[in-house]
């Protein structure tokens, strides 16, 4: 524990990453969301913002993909390197590629530390 380290020894523990994009994702009718990006994440690096819409993963339009299809592409591919075509809130689309790499989530990320 963090806080217990801290008190007894007045040295605060190393973060402890950990491996992924950093970004959570939804499904809405025939389109793909990203709903929370980590601050400290391969995804918040390469500019993935929440609200950001998914239309492509690997090349292939999200469109035509089952729900599975299209989180099994992000999974298969993220180890190595998966490519998004990401359109913004103001629709400018550009592809990015993220590969799984480390996170430091924080409390306000919304994203589970352990």
């Amino acid at each position: 524990d963090t806080t217990l380290s801290l008190l007894s020894t007045g040295h605060a523990a190393p973060a402890h990453a950990r491996i992924g994009l950093g970004m959570h994702y939804e499904f809405r009718t025939q389109s793909v969301y990203l709903t929370r990006v980590a601050l400290e994440s391969p995804a918040a690096r390469a500019g993935l913002r929440s609200g950001d819409q998914v239309v492509r993963i690997q090349g292939k339009e999200v469109k035509t993909l089952e729900e599975a299809e299209a989180r099994s592409l992000i999974n298969a591919h993220s180890p190595a390197g998966v490519t998004l075509t990401v359109k913004k809130p103001d629709g400018a689309t550009n592809d990015v590629s993220l590969k799984d790499g480390p996170v430091y989530p924080r409390v306000d990320d919304d994203i589970p530390l352990e």
